[in-house]
């Protein structure tokens, strides 16, 4: 999913959270991938979050689709805290020029929340993806709404904390 946003940057965002969608729900059934494939899949993640954490979005939009790939990166591989910091500050500093029907500011505060267990973002997301209808759901949303629904049950149940 592009959020409208077509450049060069917004191709490498794409990139980066489609690897990053295989890695967490091991899709085309991939589950049994091996080691090495796994490795190198989660290798280049990590590097395309560096990357792209170097680049600035042009506009708030753009900007918000670069914190939101690394977010998804960083929610497939290893914690690296200093890019999680810096993808959830820039992430926080654009949030409030988004506008509250922009399907990007959702998925954005849902992989903050995926980040910090703060649960103000994802009761925010909640609220604006409760507008979403079924039939209007892309892909990636849908996963989005997976992933919201995963770590708030973790989060309840105490497997990370809150």
């Amino acid at each position: 999913m592009s959020f409208g946003i077509s450049s060069p940057l917004g191709a490498r965002c794409a990139h980066l959270r489609r690897l990053s969608y295989r890695q967490m729900f091991l899709l085309g059934g991939e589950a049994d991938m091996y080691v090495e494939t796994q490795a190198a899949s989660l290798g280049e993640i990590s590097r395309l979050c560096r990357e792209l954490l170097s680049s600035h979005g042009e506009g708030p939009r753009e900007e918000a689709l670069v914190c939101l790939s690394v977010l998804a990166g960083l929610s497939a591989t290893v914690r690296d805290e200093a890019v999680a910091l810096e993808a959830l500050n820039r992430a926080a500093s654009v949030l409030t020029d988004l506008g509250d029907d922009d399907r990007l500011k959702a998925h954005l505060l849902i992989y903050m929340y995926g980040e910090t267990e703060d649960e103000a973002y994802a009761e925010e997301a909640g609220r604006l993806t409760s507008t979403w209808g079924d039939g209007t759901l892309t892909e990636e949303d849908a996963w989005a709404l997976d992933f919201l629904r995963d770590v708030r049950e973790s989060v309840k149940a105490g497997l990370v904390p809150a």
